[in-house]
Formats: C-alpha cells, sequence, structure tokens
C-alpha cells in the first residue's frame, strides 16, 4: 500500500499538470487569430503596405520598402464610407509621417 507522501505528492502533480494544461491553452487560444468575414479590410503587401479586400489578401508587390511604410501601423485598415478598404489615418500616423523627409501627409478631416 502506497503511503500517505506518495498518494499527496501524486494528487499535487495531477492538479499541477491540470493547471499547466490550462495555462497553456489560454496562451495558444490568444494567439489564433479571429475568423475573417468575407467584407473585411487586410493589410497586404510584401511590407503590408496595401488595405484591401479578404478576397485580395495574397496580392503581390514589388517589395520596394519606403519608410512610411512604418508609420501604417499608426493608422486603421477598415472599410471607408464608399464601401472600399483603404487606410484610415490617425494623428499618430501623420505625426510619424511629419518626422519623414519628403513626405507630405494628408490632413485629417
Amino acid at each position: 500500500m502506497p503511503s500517505k507522501k506518495s498518494i499527496y505528492a501524486l494528487v499535487f502533480l495531477a492538479v499541477l499538470l491540470v493547471i499547466v494544461s490550462t495555462l497553456s491553452y489560454l496562451l495558444v487560444k490568444d494567439n489564433v487569430p479571429a475568423p475573417q468575414s468575407k467584407n473585411e479590410c487586410v493589410r497586404a503587401g510584401c511590407n503590408s503596405e496595401l488595405c484591401v479586400e479578404l478576397s485580395q489578401s495574397g496580392i503581390n508587390t514589388s517589395c520596394q520598402y519606403k519608410q512610411q511604410y512604418s508609420c501604417l501601423s499608426y493608422s486603421r485598415c477598415e472599410r471607408q464610407s464608399n464601401g472600399t478598404c483603404s487606410w484610415t489615418p490617425t494623428q499618430r500616423y501623420l505625426d510619424c509621417l511629419s518626422k519623414i523627409k519628403n513626405v507630405v501627409p494628408v490632413q485629417l478631416e
């Protein structure tokens, strides 16, 4: 017959295994992208410089990097009022562009 110590150790290990499994599931679950609807706008292109329909997400670009592409992370790729997918600039995006030479930022309305 097993001793009380070995029974407690087995119970402890079983509880620990459940906790680790649950934490692993929660960490992985949050990294899985949400399903995208057919009407969703997505970033595309070699440098994620395009904002396009999900159906066009595989579009190829020339992979020429422009410094202003780094500012796009501060704008939103979303459906515009006219129904097309395009970038919605934010003030942070415009501030980023203003720090790059030879780039004229668009004006927010």
